[in-house]
């Protein structure tokens, strides 16, 4: 059975990529989703990190957030060619570059967990690791949730809300969203 999802056909899926906002559960609620799929699992900042042996923070420290998307960027390229299934927990501003966009469009079914910005100030913290939320952390990620909400809208193929969720309830809504759409 082939199934029109966002413009495209797709006939199975076998690479589903969570996307949205720092602090918004991709990384927990990755995870999660690949244990219960019998998939792999793959987060896109934590693969980075051990290609260029430091912690993202660092890495963009020391040689800029262009460099790190084009880690970024080589990763995917990277994924597209991998045939086994797998859950992807893309960092949270892949989504800025229209190439990386177009690249996750042509890879992967993907979920946006949206949150809202009060939610993400809770979850966040005072922001530590988050290199682009340093200094006031509210101004930052009030900038970053403007700049990045219409991309993620703008590419998502299934939208799950998470405001006020566990990361149990979050994977409960993933699952029952995508299984909606009669494509796995």
């Amino acid at each position: 059975m082939v199934n029109l999802i966002g413009g495209r056909r797709v006939t199975k899926i076998h690479k589903l990529a969570l996307i949205g906002m720092p602090g918004a559960g991709k990384t927990t609620v990755g995870a999660k989703l690949a244990a219960r799929l019998g998939w792999r699992w793959i987060d896109s900042d934590r693969e980075i990190e051990r290609a260029v042996g430091m912690p993202v923070s660092q890495y963009i420290n020391l040689h800029g957030e262009p460099a790190f998307r084009r880690q970024e960027s080589r990763l995917l390229d990277a994924i597209a060619e991998l045939d086994y299934s797998l859950v992807l927990s893309v960092g949270g501003g892949a989504v800025t570059l229209q190439e990386t966009r177009e690249k996750l469009c042509g890879i992967a079914y993907l979920v946006w967990l949206r949150c809202s910005f009060e939610d993400l100030l809770k979850r966040l913290g005072r922001g530590e690791g988050r290199p682009l939320l340093v200094g006031n952390i509210e101004n930052a990620l009030k900038q970053l949730y403007l700049e990045r909400t219409p991309l993620y809208e703008g590419i998502a193929q299934t939208t799950v809300d998470v405001d006020g969720l566990d990361p149990e309830m979050v994977t409960d809504r993933v699952m029952r969203a995508v299984g909606r759409t009669g494509i796995w």
